[in-house]
């Protein structure tokens, strides 16, 4: 990606509409510069705010950006373009924002408006990419082929993440390395694997407890010592599967072996119950039949002496049966005699009804003859009023419909007087609620104004929330820098004494050493040779050499001590300036930022007056939120006020509208009103004027009238009618009875004849069957339920004495050559043998139940045992992939699965930046990724970064770096971070990079080792920006873009060597 073209918008300190050029800058190093706060890093600010929606640096966000500075009606946006792969894309984006609307409140105040956040992307082809927000960012990460933490992490380096990557913890860097390598899927990998062990380990100690429940189960059966033993392996904590199988085993073949002992007693036992049931079963049959011969003898004794009453009985029977005879004929007799007495009673009835229906006929005479006047004059009567009645009808009838019409007309007119009563009632209803709403709008005219400015006032309080919590950060760093030049200084304090020491200590070694040189050559003179000194062939004085004088290699060692103790002075004291450096930087930051948010300086000269600083600025934090508090108390007031003002103006234009609409209606009601109440009275005098000459007053009454005299004669007629049916009815009665009378009396007469023909009959009969008198007779005479009731005694008798004979001669048969037998004693003897087999078989069934739990248990403990195999063998390979792939094998570093990947990434990582770091320190040192045998147990590890000295050998922690080192390891950390997120995302192009800051804590040499790598990154295709205020920087490097500072906002323009460009 190359920058063409961004323009600026009222974003951050810019506040009117910024264009950056960068057509002329394609390829090679470049310098962004001005003074602090004038808005350099606003310029990364934008470009990445138009690619991602968010800052450089992450800590503002979009919504933020909008300028102070900038005026009311400007528009707050960044549009961007850029060239990809030959391709030119253009990004255009705005974050949400309250703006000054076009209309005004309709009581004249401001209305704001606020601007909802809105991205656009035209595509190399000039077409608009179509798509919601959210899809054209994703489409620009496509584009880009990185996301916004890849992209500030090796395009754009923002101001104060140099350091972040270079110190961080090895915790640190993991989160770091999974967004940028995404190896979030070797930790889901640790995971499972983690899950998956502890759901095998539950499985096991399911599987166990399981085992348990059926150890618990097996009832024990043997002998008391296995017991124990059993006992003990129930109480293990871990189970002896194969030796709890062979001792269960054992108890169920004993359990077995008693098993059937105990149904081979039960067996005999239930023999011997079966032997005595039948005898007992045989005894009480035999005794039955004892039982039963003596109760046959007694019936046999009771019988005999019933046998003279049953002879008694039987010539009673025969008395009765001759009587039989006889009372035939007296039951003829007897039933014509009742034939004789009914008739005598009917004539004598037929005589009285004859007396009194002759009574009856000469009543109904006088009625009828009564009846027939009162008729005659009813008609005369009636039938004069009934013409006249008639005649005045149709008067009735147009009078009812003048009624009728009268009535209609008095309903209108009270249904139009109600009406106009509720439209008066509605329009002054509608005229109080008017007045109503006029009081509210007046009550909170000024509410929607004073919302919007406390919204405002609101959006700079919460900056500023943000602003004194930036500028609290900013303090707390500064302390800790503090702390750190206290702690440099004391440090260099001591590096130059041991620096003072070790040089004192090598030039003792070296002068010693000189002085030691000459006795040395002298000791390898040889006549005739050359001194290499004088060169004289002749040796007269040779120097003697001394007895302790060093050697050369006791001057090196000397000579490295002091070496390595200045370096250690070189760089405390480096440390020290870089520390004061930074720490006077922080100061100054501090200072105007304390000033700008403030409004007075920063006095931190003591103690005192720095717990003074910090008093003032969390006051002003706690200020500050207490107030944001109170805002959003008012402004939810006012929302409230103001929703209510809006309300009250739309209800008010509807009910000026509703009293406009009643009134004409009211006056077009009055209006109908009137012509019904005419139209009412005009029908009331009309019905009056005709109703004055009618014989009744209404039609009502006249046909009611005409009905009762109707009634009256259809009543007379009725009554004649009656009476004379009645006076017809009565004569055929009377000729009825007169017919009837005349047979009764004939039959009566047959009667008397048949009663003495049968009284002749009933004499010779009683002659016949032999009874003297009918006094015998009546005494012979039976009835025919006692008769039946005599032969069934008798008959029963006979048969009884049958049975009884039969029973008698069957039972002594069956009795021959047996005895009675005692059946207490058998039941007694049998109650014995049932409770002894109950309790064998009761021990029988308990061995049983036994046996089977047992056998039931040891085949759950086999299949348990098989199971716990299987679940131990996966466990073991499962555990073993876990704890490695977690990191928690016993006695080794706690290196898991995804930091091992991610230590691969970390180690080119290093090596891509040591080719750049070794040339910005001339191979004074380069980074290394801490071995895993130096690895710590404690903690998560594996991406710890050490130093390497080239010339020492040592290794040292990258935090002990100076600031200027520190500088070069983080820009070269930065530079091979983003090599090796190039190449691991899918060749990403990086055309373009940003460095905002870090070049003050550079000497002359580092700056310029440093600039010279930038720019070999840079080369002919590459570009390169850095942002810096360093005045050093501002002569190495020819193109800049200078960042001016005003009062009503920042420029920017470009200065190529010595002249500037807007």
């Amino acid at each position: 990606m190359k920058p063409v073209r961004l323009e600026m918008s009222a974003f951050g300190s810019y506040a009117g509409k910024t264009v950056i050029d960068f057509s002329d800058v394609q390829q090679g190093l470049f310098l962004i510069t001005g003074d602090t706060g004038a808005g350099k890093t606003t310029v990364f600010d934008a470009i990445t705010y138009a690619l991602y929606d968010q800052t450089s640096g992450g800590k503002r966000d979009g919504n933020m950006m909008r300028s102070q500075y900038a005026p009311e009606e400007v528009d707050t946006y960044v549009e961007f373009t850029f060239v990809y792969r030959e391709k030119l894309y253009t990004v255009r984006r705005n974050p949400e924002y309250l703006r000054l609307g076009k209309r005004r409140h309709a009581d004249g105040s401001p209305r704001y408006v606020k601007e909802a956040s809105g991205v656009e992307l035209i595509l190399p082809d000039g077409n608009v990419f179509r798509g919601k927000k959210r899809e054209t960012d994703q489409k620009i990460t496509e584009i880009m082929g990185m996301d916004a933490m890849q992209f500030t992490q090796i395009a754009m380096i923002a101001q104060g993440d140099f350091l972040r990557l270079l110190h961080a913890e090895s915790k640190e860097r993991k989160r770091i390395f999974t967004k940028i390598f995404q190896t979030r899927i070797y930790y889901r990998v640790q995971e499972e694997l983690k899950q998956c062990a502890g759901r095998l380990c539950e499985e096991l100690e399911d599987n166990l407890k399981d085992a348990r429940r059926e150890i618990e189960r097996v009832e024990y059966i043997g002998e008391p010592s296995g017991k124990e033993q059993w006992e003990r392996y129930k109480s293990c904590q871990v189970i002896p599967y194969e030796e709890a199988t062979e001792l269960l085993e054992e108890m169920i073949r004993e359990g077995n072996a008693r098993e059937r002992e105990k149904k081979k007693e039960a067996d005999v036992c239930q023999k011997i119950i079966e032997e005595l049931n039948g005898r007992k079963s045989r005894g009480e049959a035999w005794n039955r039949l004892f039982d039963a011969l003596e109760q046959v003898k007694e019936k046999e004794e009771r019988l005999t002496a019933k046998k003279d009453a049953v002879q008694e009985k039987e010539k009673r029977l025969k008395i009765a049966k001759r009587a039989e005879q006889v009372r035939i004929e007296e039951a003829g007799l007897k039933q014509v005699r009742e034939s004789v007495r009914r008739s005598e009673k009917s004539l004598e009835e037929l005589n009285r009804k004859l007396v009194v229906m002759e009574t009856e006929v000469e009543t109904c005479r006088e009625v009828m003859a009564q009846k027939e006047a009162e008729l005659i004059v009813q008609e005369k009567e009636c039938k004069t009023e009934l013409i006249r009645i008639q005649d005045a009808l149709s008067r009735y009838e147009q009078i009812e419909q003048l009624k009728a019409c009268y009535k209609t007309a008095k309903k209108k007119c009270n249904e139009s007087r109600k009406e106009q009563k509720a439209r008066k009632n509605g329009l002054d209803a509608l005229r109080i609620k008017q007045e109503k709403i006029k009081e509210i709008r007046e009550a909170y005219e000024d509410s929607p104004g004073r919302l919007e400015k406390l919204r405002l006032l609101e959006e700079q309080r919460r900056l500023r929330d943000k602003e004194l919590g930036s500028l609290s950060d900013q303090w707390e760093e500064l302390c800790e820098d503090r702390e750190e030049w206290k702690v440099r200084e004391e440090q260099a304090e001591c590096d130059q004494i041991s620096y003072l020491r070790a040089l004192h200590h090598y030039e003792e070694k070296y002068l010693a050493f000189l002085d030691g040189q000459a006795g040395i050559l002298a000791s390898r003179l040889e006549d005739g040779q050359p001194c290499p000194v004088c060169g004289s062939l002749e040796h007269p004085d040779i120097c003697s050499l001394p007895r302790e004088a060093p050697t050369q290699q006791d001057v090196e060692k000397a000579k490295k001590k002091r070496n390595k103790e200045e370096e250690k002075r070189e760089h405390s004291g480096t440390a020290l300036k870089e520390q004061a450096a930074r720490c006077r930087a922080k100061e100054e930051a501090f200072g105007r930022e304390y000033e700008r948010i403030l409004g007075e300086s920063a006095a931190l000269k003591t103690e005192d007056e720095e717990c003074t600083v910090r008093v003032l600025i969390q006051e002003a934090v706690t200020d500050n939120r207490w107030a944001i508090d109170e805002m959003c108390k008012e402004i939810e007031k006012l929302q409230e006020e103001t929703e209510i003002f809006r309300r009250a103006g739309g209800e008010g234009q509807e009910i000026d509208k509703k009293i406009e609409e009643q009134k004409v209606i009211y006056e077009q009601g009055e209006e109908v009103y009137a012509g019904l109440l005419m139209e009412e009275k005009r029908l009331e005098s009309e019905i009056q004027a005709k109703s004055e000459s009618l014989p009744l007053p209404s039609l009502e009454q006249a046909k009611e009238h005409q009905k009762q005299l109707e009634s009256r004669l259809e009543a007379a007629r009725a009554d004649y009618e009656q009476a004379k049916l009645k006076e017809n009815k009565s004569v055929k009665e009377k000729q009825r009875l007169e017919g009837h009378r005349n047979n009764s009396m004939e039959t009566f007469r047959q009667y008397e004849e048949e009663v003495k023909i049968r009284r002749s009959a009933y004499e010779k009969a009683l002659q016949r069957q032999g009874f003297e008198s009918e006094t015998a007779y009546q005494e012979g005479k039976l009835s025919s339920d006692e008769t039946e009731r005599m032969e069934t005694e008798i008959r029963d008798y006979y048969v009884q004495v049958n049975e009884v004979s039969g029973s008698r001669r069957s039972l002594t048969e069956q009795i021959a050559g047996k005895e009675r037998i005692d059946i207490g004693k058998l039941e007694e003897e049998l109650k014995i043998a049932v409770q002894n087999q109950n309790e064998k078989q009761a021990e029988y069934m308990r061995l049983y139940s036994a046996n089977q739990k047992n056998r039931e248990a040891r085949d759950g403990l086999r299949h348990h045992l098989e199971k716990n195999q299987e679940l131990q063998k996966q466990y073991e390979i499962t555990g073993n992939l876990s704890r490695t792939a977690n990191g928690n094998l016993s006695g080794t570093v706690k290196l898991d699965f995804e930091t091992y990947v991610q230590r691969q990434y970390f180690r080119q990582i290093i090596r891509a930046a040591n080719k750049r770091l070794v040339k910005m320190t001339s191979n004074e040192f380069i980074l290394q990724c801490r071995k895993i045998k130096d690895l710590g147990s404690q903690g998560q590890a594996g991406l710890d970064l050490d130093v390497y000295h080239m010339a020492s050998g040592s290794v040292r922690d990258v935090k002990t770096l100076s600031g200027g080192e520190a500088f070069m390891a983080s820009l070269s950390m930065a530079l091979g971070l983003a090599d090796i997120v190039q190449n691991t995302a899918g060749a990403v192009r990086l055309d373009t990079m940003f460095v905002d800051e870090g070049f003050g804590s550079l000497d002359d040499k580092a700056r310029e080792q440093a600039v010279r790598v930038l720019t070999e990154l840079a080369d002919r295709e590459r570009l390169v920006g850095i942002i810096s205020h360093v005045n050093e920087l501002k002569e190495q490097i020819e193109r800049k873009l200078v960042v001016t500072r005003t009062e009503k906002g920042s420029n920017a323009r470009w200065q190529f060597g010595g002249s500037g460009r807007l």
